[in-house]
């Protein structure tokens, strides 16, 4: 079953996207207004967690260079987020909302 997460252009359908295209173990389901992920509870859990599979510090630099390219008009914040496998999903989705509503 899946979570419907509300879309408020606040960037955390970028960063789950920027999740699936990093690893398989994730997808997202945009066709809505609102989008769904699997697995449902993603923004909940680390991005080491292996329902998640970033679990190396080069699949965490290939999602940030993801998130980068989905939102460029944030890409100096994006540099700034830590290259830790063990951060909370949620607490980078804040930090980019907070990016994006600073514009930068």
């Amino acid at each position: 079953m899946q979570n419907t997460i509300p879309d408020a252009d606040d960037g955390r359908l970028e960063v789950a996207t920027a999740i699936a295209m990093t690893t398989g173990c994730v997808t997202v389901n945009a066709a809505n207004d609102l989008f769904t992920t699997n697995p449902p509870d993603l923004f909940t859990r680390t991005f080491e967690d292996a329902a998640v599979g970033i679990a190396t510090p080069d699949l965490m630099r290939t999602f940030l260079a993801n998130l980068k390219a989905l939102l460029p008009t944030i890409g100096a914040s994006v540099d700034q987020i830590p290259e830790n496998q063990a951060l909370a999903i949620q607490v980078v989705a804040r930090f980019v909302r907070v990016a994006l509503l600073q514009g930068e």
